[in-house]
């Protein structure tokens, strides 16, 4: 059975924190490529704490969602979205909502 999002995990001011880092994510994401079981998603080292405070509030409303942040050598480094097979339209309409944020 696929899972839904409890957004009334979060507070208010949770909630407007996640929508602000979302668009953020949204404006400094430098590729996007989907995998069988989510999406990977490659940004500019700048933005890590931004990813980390998105991921700790995901995880509030998504407990059912698997993040993996890896750290390269160079500027950027990237997180993994992932779910369980029956998840797949969810993610994919969290990330088309990171998307147009």
């Amino acid at each position: 059975m696929a899972s839904d999002g409890d957004f009334g995990a979060l507070s208010d001011a949770q909630r407007a924190q996640y929508e602000a880092i979302a668009r953020k994510l949204a404006q400094t994401v430098q590729n996007t490529q989907e995998i069988r079981d989510g999406y990977t998603f490659r940004f500019p080292l700048a933005v890590w704490g931004a990813v980390t405070d998105f991921v700790l509030l995901e995880r509030k409303c998504c407990p059912f969602l698997r993040f993996e942040l890896s750290l390269t050598d160079g500027d950027d480094f990237s997180l993994t979205l992932r779910g369980r097979d029956d998840d797949a339209a969810f993610v994919r309409a969290e990330v088309e909502a990171l998307r147009l944020a």
